[in-house]
């Protein structure tokens, strides 16, 4: 046998294999749905789908109803439960609301903390070609005296009504404020201190301008992209 043939007989073999069902799993995976949230296909995955379907780092959840992702799932202090709200495969994101936050009660707060720094591995927060930024932060402080800023809310009354939120109103001392706006430590005064932050992807443009109660529930409800796009589809790319 010439070597010519023994080459073309070797692509033969190579073409007949790349068509058996082991390589061409992921195109025989049938997208599932949770709620409203249909379509969950690679890189995502249901936890009662198949086991070669989606990443396994990419798994959600549905529980009553509802498209869970857990980020951390196996650290030590405990995982952080979000709600799907989107998944827009046209741009490689995935849209996360806090289960703090309720659509009819305007006072309703986030449960979890999270910050740039906490994103979970296989995401970022940078959507290519052009490096926009998809979230800007929401952070929550407490001041022992009273601030007048329009770029600050005032959510005091918030955290005395039982329903506003799962997280206890002993972590949050003397007037309480949410905003929008970058905050950096020079912004606090002697003897504010941040209790939580969170992240939206609502209206970023308008994030230095004047905020509401109402504002602020439409941003937490909107909730944060973040993307897979790098991780997933891009592993060679430069850092951002």
């Amino acid at each position: 046998m010439s070597g010519e043939t023994k080459i073309l007989l070797t692509i033969l073999i190579f073409m007949q294999l790349s068509g058996t069902p082991f390589a061409d799993q992921r195109q025989q995976c049938v997208p599932s749905s949770c709620g409203n949230i249909h379509n969950i296909s690679y890189p995502f995955r249901l936890k009662s789908d198949p086991k070669h379907c989606g990443n396994e780092n990419y798994e959600l959840s549905c529980e009553g109803n509802r498209t869970i992702f857990t980020i951390f799932p196996h650290n030590w202090y405990g995982s952080l439960n979000y709600y799907v709200q989107a998944i827009n495969y046209a741009n490689s994101t995935i849209r996360l609301v806090d289960p703090g936050i309720r659509d009819q009660v305007i006072c309703s707060l986030p449960q979890n903390s999270i910050t740039f720094y906490t994103i979970p591995l296989g995401f970022n927060l940078i959507i290519r070609p052009h490096f926009v930024h998809l979230t800007v932060p929401i952070t929550l402080f407490s001041c022992p005296f009273a601030l007048n800023s329009p770029v600050f809310v005032e959510i005091t009354n918030c955290l005395n009504k039982s329903y506003a939120s799962n997280v206890s109103s002993d972590l949050f001392k003397g007037h309480t404020y949410a905003t929008m706006a970058e905050l950096s430590p020079s912004n606090l005064k002697v003897g504010c201190s941040v209790d939580l932050m969170s992240m939206t992807s609502w209206r970023i443009q308008d994030a230095n301008a004047n905020i509401s109660i109402l504002s602020l529930h439409n941003a937490l409800a909107y909730g944060f992209e973040i993307s897979w796009f790098r991780h997933v589809y891009c592993t060679k790319c430069p850092l951002e």
